[in-house]
């Protein structure tokens, strides 16, 4: 079972080129799950596309990987009071 989360900070949350976007990684640094203000999601297998340029969000095999992130990620996002926008 993969678990969600970054050690320091379970939500990292920034700006990229003045976009925001929050994500987390599993702890193994296996898969990057993201989510744009823009409601854009984003997934990536970092042991097979470390510089993330194959986003398999919409990768059918994955849903499991895919939806328990998203999962958390409101979660921490709601718990820390995060904005989403």
């Amino acid at each position: 079972m993969q678990t969600w989360s970054l050690p320091e900070r379970p939500v990292l949350e920034s700006n990229f080129l003045g976009r925001k976007w929050w994500g987390l990684r599993t702890t193994d640094l296996h898969w990057h799950y993201v989510e744009w203000a823009n409601g854009s999601v984003e997934l990536y297998d970092l042991f097979q596309d470390p510089w993330e340029m194959e986003n398999r969000v919409s990768d059918s095999t994955l849903t499991e990987i895919r939806s328990r992130p998203s999962s958390e990620l409101s979660r921490l996002k709601t718990k820390r009071g995060a904005r989403t926008g």
